[in-house]
């Protein structure tokens, strides 16, 4: 994604950025953050939970909101 920065005005979509969430990249995101937490790589026990699916680190979710505000506003 790249683009003039800064032209978004409220209520103004943005472009997507797509990443593709997988549970390869949840769980190697997991690893390489050191976060061993079960929901991030565990999938039987999460859905005995009553949880959908795995989860993505909040570490790496911050990251992709980190690359796409940089996308889009610049350095």
């Amino acid at each position: 994604m790249t683009g003039t920065p800064l032209t978004a005005t409220a209520g103004a979509r943005l472009p997507p950025l797509p990443i593709p969430v997988t549970p390869s990249l949840i769980v190697a995101s997991a690893i390489a953050t050191s976060d061993f937490e079960r929901v991030h790589h565990d999938h039987a026990w999460v859905q005995s939970l009553g949880m959908p699916d795995i989860y993505l680190t909040i570490h790496v979710t911050n990251g992709f909101v980190a690359r796409y505000v940089g996308d889009w506003a610049g350095p």
